[in-house]
């Protein structure tokens, strides 16, 4: 078991009563920028994420043809 004592230990307690309205609208408008900013980032990332996922799923569905549809070579192609 270890006991800490600190004789000379001190702080600092500053309390903000009253806020004026001009407080309010700066938190709010501090808030909403942050929330307004964060969902522009979100909806760039999900339009991302769908085109890279749709480009996979076109990848894998061109390297597993079916043998009823044979791929044509370059030199056949007019």
């Amino acid at each position: 078991m270890v006991t800490a004592h600190f004789p000379k230990l001190r702080y600092m307690e500053v309390k903000l009563w009253r806020k004026t309205f001009l407080d309010f609208i700066n938190t709010l408008g501090g808030y909403t920028g942050i929330l307004l900013g964060m969902s522009v980032v979100t909806a760039f990332e999900v339009v991302i994420c769908m085109l890279l996922m749709l480009n996979m799923g076109v990848q894998r569905i061109s390297q597993h043809r079916s043998p009823l549809m044979p791929r044509v070579s370059p030199q056949h192609q007019k």
